[in-house]
């Protein structure tokens, strides 16, 4: 018996060697790795879905929590934008809102990390005005669409403070808009010091906060007048 259990399989492997691709054996192992193959892969799939769905969902409860914890608009502001940036890797965020008669964006607050260059950047932005179309702020304003710049420093006509953010190192910078009554209330902005192509999870990430704080933002100020 073990003799001919081992002449069968000496047939089988020779089966194999002769003519691999018609080899039923060859073809039924190789079915089974790629049926196994695609399984882990979908599996996987699934899991990075869910984790990034879970960031997601943690990153707007916490941003929803310190807006309504908040004392005042600037504060609630100011929160959300370092829940934002600490969760998805930026450095420095702002918030632009247009003024009395909305044909300007001044600039409301910032949050960024402990760091001289940020604060350089951050002064030297409190004082601006961006009209539509005009520099990153005012080109997501006008567009009602979010906007991703790898390299800022090469890109003079988008941003308009490109000279001072290679002064301060900063390299990669996402516009998004928040929406409200069909219009851009408000135009948030973040910027890093490290070189990103464009990340399309990251930047629905973002616009699903932003679609939420449009409401909450105009609740807050509205509480304030």
């Amino acid at each position: 018996i073990r003799r001919f259990g081992i002449l069968a399989l000496t047939d089988c492997f020779k089966d194999i060697c002769n003519d691999p691709p018609s080899s039923p054996l060859l073809r039924t192992l190789l079915d089974k790795r790629l049926d196994e193959r695609r399984a882990n892969q979908a599996l996987q799939a699934e899991i990075a879905r869910r984790q990034e769905a879970e960031e997601e969902l943690r990153l707007l409860q916490a941003v929803i929590r310190a807006l309504a914890e908040a004392q005042d608009f600037h504060s609630a502001s100011k929160t959300a934008l370092r829940h934002i940036c600490e969760q998805t890797g930026w450095d420095y965020g702002e918030i632009w809102l247009p003024n009395a008669s909305e044909d300007v964006l001044q600039f409301e607050v910032a949050w960024h990390r402990e760091n001289e260059d940020l604060d350089r950047f951050r002064s030297y932005s409190e004082s601006l005005r961006f009209t539509p179309g005009l520099g990153l702020p005012g080109r997501v304003w006008q567009a009602k669409q979010s906007k991703w710049l790898q390299d800022i420093t090469i890109a003079p006509e988008e941003f308009v403070r490109c000279e001072i953010a290679k002064k301060c190192n900063l390299k990669s910078a996402l516009g998004i808009p928040v929406i409200g009554a069909d219009k851009a209330t408000a135009v948030l902005a973040f910027l890093m010091f490290e070189s990103r192509p464009k990340d399309k999870r990251l930047i629905e990430m973002v616009s699903h906060v932003a679609a939420q704080l449009g409401a909450l933002i105009q609740r807050k100020r509205a509480e304030e007048e």
